[in-house]
C-alpha cells in the first residue's frame, strides 16, 4: 500500500522527534550514572567510616594503634582519614592527609558529627584544594560521642571514569541524531519541495502577482492542489484589475477633498477614510490606528439602528469640527453602513470669536466714559452747576473722559497695527542706558509727589540695542506707570537692567498690591484688568501690557512676570544686544 504524501512527512516528524528524545534522554541517563557514581562511592565510604569508628571506639585513642588503623584502611581504600577527638582536635590522621596542603576539616562539620549526626558530601565540594566526596561519622563509646572521623577521597579518578561513560552514551545519541538529521533533511527536501513552491506561488499572489503559472509535476493531491491555486490566480488577476480602476478613481476623488470623509460598514467598522479624517482622528497606537472620539461613535451607532441624517458641531484636540452623518442604505432599504463629512470650521470660529470679543470689548470701554460725559453735559444744560467753580469741575471731568476715550481710541490703533503687523518700527543704534535714564528723570517728581521711593540701578557699562526709541519708551512708561498707579504711598519702585550674555534684561520691580496667581497667565491680553473697578478708577483701558508685549516682541525679546498678591510684582522684558563690532 502507498502511503499518501502527508502520511510520509507525519512519519518523518515522529521520527525526528524519536531521535531528539533519545538525544535527552541519553543525556539524563549520563548525568544520572554520574550521580549514582557518586552515591555508590559516598555509601561504600560511610561503611568503612562506621567500621573504622566502631574500632577506634573499642581500642581507644591510643595513637600508634590508630595510626596503623588509619595507614592500612586509607592504603585500601585509596583515600585520606583524620581523627578527632570529643574537644574538636586533631587525634591522628593518614599519612597523605598531611601532603595536600590546604586540606581541613570545617569547624561547622566538626560541630555536627560531634552532636551525632553524620556528614555526607556525594558531590566535589569546597572549600577543599583538589576535588573531593567525604564523610564525616561520629565515634561513639556507649551513648556517648567521643570523638569524630573524617574520610575524604580525591575524585580524579572518579571524575575521569564517570567523563569516560558520559562521552560514550553522548557520542552515541549525538551520532545518532546526526545520522537521523541527514536523512531526514534528505527527504524534508525531497518531500517538501511542491509545497515550498506552492507557498511563494501563494506568496507571490497574495502581494499581486497574479500573472505567473505554477508548474505542476504530481498527479497527487499536492498536484491538485497547484491545479486549483492556478485556477484562482486568474480569477484573482481580473478582479484585481477591476478594483484597482475603481480605487484609483475613489482615491483621487477623496484625496482631493478638503473635508474629512468616513464610511462605515453595519457593524461599524471603518471601511475607507480619507487623508484629511485620517490626520484628525490619527491615534497613538500602531500606523495607520484611528481613534473616534464619542461625538461621532454616539451618532454613528444611532444612524446604524436606524436614524435619519444628523448634524452637530464639537471640539477635539483643540479643532472646531462640524459632523455631518447619514445612514447608508442596500437596494432593499436594510442599512449597509454610513458614511461621515467632517469640516474643519476653527477658523471661521476663531474669526467670529474674535469679532464678538472685540465689539464686547470696545462696547465695555467705551461705555463708561460715554455714561461719565452724558452725565456732566446733562447737568450742564439743566443748570446743576451753580456756581463757575462747579461748572469747571464737570467740564474738567468731561475732558478727561475725552482724554481717556482719545488714549483708548489711540491704543486700539497701536495695537492692530501691532498685531498686524503693519506698524513700522525703526531699527537704529540707540543707548538704551540714556533712555533709561532720560524716563526715571520724568518719573521720579511723581513718585516723590505721590510719597513713594523710585530707584534706578544700571550696570557701568554702556547699553546699546537697536530698536524704535520713541516705542521703546512708551514700554518703560507703561510698566513704570502700572508701579507707580498700584504701589501705596512709601511703597518702593525700582528701575533695573541686568546683562546677561547676549541680551538685557529691564526689570521694574514695586512693592505693590501684587496680582492673584490665577491672573498671570491673561495679564498680557487685550482689555484683561486684574482689578476691573480699581483699573477704571485709575484711568486704566487694560491695553497697556499687551502694547508692552507686541513692541517687546517686535524687537526680538520677551517678556515676563513674578508677582505675590500684597508683596509687589516684578515685570521683567529682554532686548539683544547691539554691539558695534558685529555691525561692521
Amino acid at each position: 500500500m502507498i502511503l499518501p504524501a502527508l502520511v510520509k512527512k507525519l512519519w518523518l516528524i515522529i521520527i525526528l522527534w524519536v531521535i531528539l528524545i533519545l538525544t535527552i534522554i541519553g543525556f539524563t541517563l549520563s548525568l544520572l550514572f554520574g550521580s549514582f557514581f557518586y552515591q555508590h562511592r559516598v555509601e561504600e565510604m560511610e561503611q568503612a567510616a562506621q567500621g573504622l569508628a566502631g574500632i577506634i571506639a573499642a581500642k581507644g585513642f591510643e595513637e600508634q594503634l590508630i595510626a596503623r588503623e588509619l595507614e592500612v584502611v586509607s592504603r585500601l581504600r585509596q583515600l585520606e582519614i583524620v581523627v578527632l577527638d570529643a574537644r574538636g582536635e586533631i587525634v591522628a590522621s593518614s599519612p597523605g592527609f598531611k601532603r595536600w596542603e590546604g586540606l581541613n576539616v570545617e569547624p561547622e562539620e566538626v560541630e555536627q558529627v560531634l552532636r551525632g549526626e553524620e556528614v555526607l558530601h556525594n558531590a566535589p565540594h569546597t572549600p577543599q584544594p583538589v576535588p573531593m566526596v567525604s564523610v564525616g561519622v561520629p565515634i561513639v563509646d556507649g551513648e556517648r560521642v567521643v570523638g569524630a572521623l573524617f574520610f575524604y577521597k580525591v575524585i580524579d579518578s572518579i571524575e575521569r571514569t564517570i567523563w569516560h561513560a558520559r562521552l560514550t552514551i553522548l557520542v552515541g545519541a549525538w551520532v545518532t541524531a546526526i545520522l537521523a538529521i541527514g536523512l531526514g533533511y534528505f527527504l524534508a527536501k525531497v518531500l517538501a519541495k511542491p509545497v515550498l513552491e506552492m507557498s511563494r506561488f501563494a506568496a507571490a499572489v497574495a502581494r499581486g502577482k497574479t500573472g505567473e503559472k505554477l508548474l505542476v509535476r504530481t498527479a497527487d493531491e499536492v498536484g491538485a492542489l497547484g491545479r486549483s491555486l492556478n485556477d484562482i490566480s486568474l480569477l484573482l488577476r481580473k478582479s484585481l484589475d477591476d478594483l484597482a480602476r475603481e480605487k484609483e478613481l475613489l482615491a483621487n476623488i477623496l484625496a482631493s477633498m478638503t473635508d474629512g470623509l468616513i464610511t462605515f460598514d453595519a457593524r461599524g467598522q471603518i471601511i475607507m477614510i480619507n487623508p484629511v479624517a485620517r490626520e484628525l482622528f490619527a491615534g497613538d497606537g500602531p500606523e495607520g490606528k484611528v481613534v473616534l472620539p464619542s461625538e461621532i461613535i454616539e451618532p454613528l451607532r444611532r444612524a446604524l439602528e436606524g436614524a435619519a441624517f444628523s448634524q452637530r458641531e464639537f471640539t477635539y484636540n483643540g479643532r472646531s469640527l462640524r459632523l455631518k452623518l447619514a445612514p447608508l442604505r442596500a437596494n432593499g432599504g436594510e442599512i449597509d453602513g454610513a458614511v461621515v463629512l467632517l469640516q474643519d470650521i476653527t477658523k471661521e470660529q476663531q474669526l467670529e470669536q474674535m469679532r464678538r470679543d472685540f465689539i464686547s470689548d470696545i462696547s465695555h470701554e467705551l461705555r463708561t466714559p460715554l455714561s461719565f460725559l452724558q452725565g456732566y453735559t446733562e447737568a450742564l444744560i439743566e443748570g446743576l452747576a451753580q456756581t463757575e467753580a462747579e461748572r469747571m469741575e464737570y467740564l474738567g471731568s468731561i475732558l478727561d473722559e475725552i482724554y481717556r476715550l482719545r488714549r483708548l481710541v489711540l491704543e486700539l490703533l497701536d495695537l492692530a497695527q501691532l498685531e498686524s503687523g503693519q506698524l513700522s518700527m525703526a531699527r537704529d543704534p540707540l543707548s538704551l542706558t540714556g533712555l533709561i535714564r532720560r524716563v526715571y528723570q520724568k518719573l521720579e517728581p511723581l513718585a516723590r509727589d505721590g510719597g513713594q521711593h523710585f530707584s534706578l540701578v544700571l550696570p557701568e557699562e554702556e547699553i546699546s540695542v537697536l530698536g524704535d526709541k520713541d516705542r521703546l519708551e512708551q514700554v518703560l512708561l507703561n510698566l513704570l506707570s502700572n508701579a507707580l498707579r498700584f504701589t501705596p504711598e512709601r511703597g518702593k519702585i525700582s528701575l533695573l537692567a541686568e546683562v546677561e550674555e547676549d541680551y538685557v534684561r529691564v526689570k521694574v520691580v514695586d512693592t505693590g498690591v501684587g496680582i492673584p496667581e490665577e491672573d498671570l497667565p491673561y495679564i498680557w491680553e487685550r482689555f484683561y484688568k486684574v482689578e476691573k473697578s480699581r483699573a477704571r478708577e485709575s484711568g486704566g483701558t487694560g491695553l497697556g501690557l499687551s502694547i508692552v508685549k507686541n513692541i517687546v516682541e517686535a524687537h526680538g525679546g520677551t517678556v515676563a512676570v513674578q508677582s505675590e498678591p500684597g508683596a509687589g510684582s516684578t515685570f521683567s522684558f529682554t532686548l539683544p544686544l547691539y554691539r558695534v563690532r558685529e555691525a561692521l
